[in-house]
């Protein structure tokens, strides 16, 4: 006699872009919405959901659930392609509290994966930084070395370096849900503030792709300005190498969010 296995908590399907595309357009199809619709109520632009549509691209972790929820679907039917029918629904309020907890332990495990390869890109241009900044700050005479933490090679890059550790090691990249539901230009996680005023409006489905930008242009604007002032320093005043720096921090961020309203 056999020991009957021991029944597994339900792990979340990988899902295959096409078919989910396939599917979420069929659905939406048949709740008579057109793409924008959908778009709209999930905070997202028109293309973001012709892309899902298409099988090029699938939607973030945090959108999974309000995506479910815009097509009149359990979770679990969304991840699995599949309308259930009436009656089985009722049973799966379980399976879905498992799959959501596994979203979830899948997105920290990401999250930790990741945080060996951010901790080497700090290091790396901290110390690209350090090199370019001694060499500006130590080829100038004792008057002009006094003065150095004022200087745009040092100000300004140890500015941009709080904010690579920053979006690199504290930011949450998943927002409160009001954020999905309101038009909101502002982000606030603890000392932390940006406002983006009547640029753009935050949500999830944009704030993971601003928190990347953020983490390369404040990467490049650190290494940037120290080299700006080392190779043109007599040449553009101070002001201008600073103003170059935070261009180079601010646009790609500005860019990346705007495409992805």
């Amino acid at each position: 006699m056999t020991d009957s296995p021991e029944p597994r908590e339900p792990k979340a399907p990988q899902l295959d872009a096409a078919t989910l595309g396939a599917f979420v357009a069929r659905v939406r199809a048949e709740r008579g919405l057109t793409q924008r619709q959908l778009a709209e109520r999930l905070y997202v632009s028109d293309k973001t959901v012709s892309k899902w549509e298409r099988g090029l691209s699938l939607p973030s972790v945090p959108l999974l659930v309000p995506l479910a929820g815009a097509l009149g679907l359990s979770i679990s039917e969304l991840m699995a392609c599949e309308e259930a029918p009436h009656e089985e629904r009722l049973g799966r309020a379980e399976a879905d509290r498992l799959i959501a907890a596994s979203l979830d332990l899948s997105r920290a495990a990401l999250t930790g994966r990741q945080r060996a390869l951010r901790c080497a890109a700090f290091a790396a241009t901290v110390a690209v930084w350090g090199l370019l900044t001694a060499r500006v700050v130590f080829s100038r005479n004792l008057d002009q070395l006094l003065s150095g933490l004022a200087d745009p090679a040092v100000a300004g890059g140890l500015l941009m370096l709080v904010a690579l550790a920053w979006f690199s090691f504290f930011c949450h990249e998943t927002l409160p849900g009001y954020y999905d539901e309101n038009r909101i230009s502002f982000v606030t996680q603890g000392p932390f503030r940006m406002n983006l005023g009547c640029l753009m409006r935050v949500h999830n489905g944009n704030w993971p792709v601003i928190c990347r930008a953020a983490r390369w242009s404040a990467a490049a604007a650190a290494m940037l300005i120290p080299a700006l002032e080392l190779a043109l320093g007599d040449v553009l005043p101070n002001a201008t190498v600073g103003l170059l720096g935070c261009a180079v921090f601010f646009v790609p961020i500005l860019v990346a969010g705007k495409l992805n309203e």
